[in-house]
């Protein structure tokens, strides 16, 4: 299972939508003939394969050499950004303004300054509106090029220059500041990536020295800027995350969510990092069982991504679907609703299809985990083992250990609940070989291993008995907060419970 295409150019022209691609013919059709009529069979080509297919287009197309092609190839792929950069200059305020800089320095060039010095001066304020740090600072620094090279007469205006050193210090202050909590968000992220929640006392020390060692020590939370705050507020949430203080986290990705929803017009600017916060904030309240909060979050995704989906990019586009599956599916797994679950993948199968091309593998098997879980708990089998091959038969440097862990112990589930006991043993030889020696699984897992091989090797008549026994074992762990994703998306308690009365976990659940 790929998440990438074979080849950019194929990618890029494959996420196209109609309007784009209408509107690239219409660019083409304005560029003089020739070589352009190459590229666009080129382009013709290309979009009309499902799959990428370079040998049919070299037997179609008449192209010398190789390296006539790969230039042919780098012509459209360059054509086809300058198209969309076109259309989509509008929809995007860094875009806009980029374009005005770029005309500031068109008339520079021509010795236009005072010219260009205006120009300059109207997009300032437009950056500023709209919470472009960066792009401030550039234009401030443009300013004060022209205004040292050139006699611009600005000292007449009271105060112009002094004004204008200031206003480069605190955007170059606030630039770097916003630098520094955006690295300590990437820190932190990457802290948990590599070692995940900090499930001892040793570790925690450890997780709260190395963030607070990280965070800037010298801002004024009440003077911090939109960005400043947005990149503060995912720092903590991730911190308080790993130390699984989900209260802590809940109330940071709040925070997120709800300066964007003070800011509408950067909401509409960065929907993907508004998408981002609401998802985020949706994961952490399901951990937590808050259905009542997550209910309002959840229609809350909804009503921003059918509100502003017209406007969407492709990639805009790709986070609403996939951060509404999930969100949808975990909405289930909330209420319960099983069957509902199942009839909602079914429906989205092809969507899943189409964009799984373009997603993280980690996202696309955790999508498949969750519909193997679903079809488990509505019992069955035949379906959760479908979905589970697609996940072990990956290589593992594509899978985290919690996922790879959960997949495989559900199959091992799936062939005991399908009387497989003598393939259910190799099966679970397997696991604790593979797992033997990490440190990333946790003491339930390590439990619900022994409590399966003490059920597979013992007689009938014994089964019942310690499925009980084991269910009470099982419960002493079900509040504890370091276990907290080991039940979430693997209900082991609930499995032994189903076992013990004789049904399905979807008729204990519902």
């Amino acid at each position: 299972m790929s998440n990438q295409l074979s080849d950019p150019l194929f990618t890029l022209i494959k996420s196209l939508n109609k309007a784009e691609k209408r509107n690239f013919s219409i660019y083409v059709g304005r560029l003089s003939q020739g070589p352009e009529t190459k590229f666009l069979a080129l382009f013709q080509m290309m979009e009309k394969q499902k799959k990428y297919d370079e040998g049919e287009i070299k037997k179609k197309l008449p192209i010398e050499n190789m390296t006539q092609f790969a230039n042919l190839k780098r012509h459209l792929f360059t054509q086809i950004l300058i198209s969309l950069r076109l259309i989509h200059t509008g929809k995007h305020i860094d875009l806009q303004i980029r374009e005005q800089l770029d005309f500031a320095r068109i008339l520079y060039a021509r010795g236009m300054y005072m010219q260009s010095l205006h120009l300059l001066e109207k997009i300032k304020s437009t950056a500023v509106a709209n919470h472009q740090d960066v792009l401030h600072l550039e234009i401030l620094e443009f300013q004060k090029l022209i205004e040292t090279r050139h006699i611009t007469r600005s000292r007449q205006v009271l105060n112009k220059m002094e004004t204008l050193l200031e206003e480069t210090a605190r955007r170059s202050s606030i630039t770097y500041s916003t630098s520094r909590l955006s690295n300590l968000t990437i820190q932190i992220h990457g802290w948990y990536i590599e070692k995940g929640h900090a499930i001892n006392e040793e570790t925690q020390e450890e997780v709260k020295t190395y963030f607070y060692e990280q965070l800037p020590k010298e801002m004024n939370a009440w003077q911090l800027t939109f960005f400043e705050k947005i990149n503060l507020y995912q720092a903590f949430s991730w911190y308080h995350y790993i130390l699984l203080d989900l209260p802590s986290a809940i109330n940071q990705t709040r925070l997120w969510v709800n300066l964007f929803q003070a800011n509408p017009n950067i909401q509409r600017q960065d929907p993907d990092l508004y998408l981002r916060g609401l998802y985020y904030l949706l994961t952490f309240l399901f951990l937590q069982k808050d259905l009542d909060e997550y209910s309002i979050y959840h229609r809350e995704l909804n009503q921003f991504i059918e509100n502003n989906e017209i406007n969407f990019t492709f990639s805009s586009n790709l986070l609403a679907f996939q951060y509404s599956y999930l969100a949808v599916l975990n909405l289930c797994f909330l209420n319960k609703k099983y069957e509902d679950a199942k009839k909602w993948l079914e429906i989205k199968k092809e969507d899943l299809t189409r964009f799984s091309t373009y997603m993280d593998t980690h996202r696309v098997l955790l999508f498949h985990y969750k519909a193997a879980y679903i079809n488990f708990v509505c019992g069955d089998h035949s379906k959760t083992l479908d979905e589970l091959n697609l996940i072990i038969h990956q290589q593992h440097k594509f899978l985290r250990t919690d996922l790879h862990f959960n997949a495989r112990f559900l199959h091992l589930l799936c062939h005991y609940e399908l009387g497989n006991y003598d393939f259910s043993s190799s099966l679970l030889l397997s696991i604790q070989r593979t797992f033997a020696s990490s440190n990333e699984i946790t003491p339930i897992q390590r439990l619900m291993l022994k409590f399966v091989k003490t059920l597979i090797n013992s007689p009938l008549s014994e089964k019942l008995g310690l499925l009980i026994k084991m269910k009470k074992e099982m419960n002493t762990f079900e509040k504890d907060i370091k276990e907290l994703r080991s039940v979430a998306y693997l209900n082991f308690p609930i499995w032994l419970e189903s076992r013990i009365i004789g049904c399905s976990m979807k008729d204990i659940l519902d």
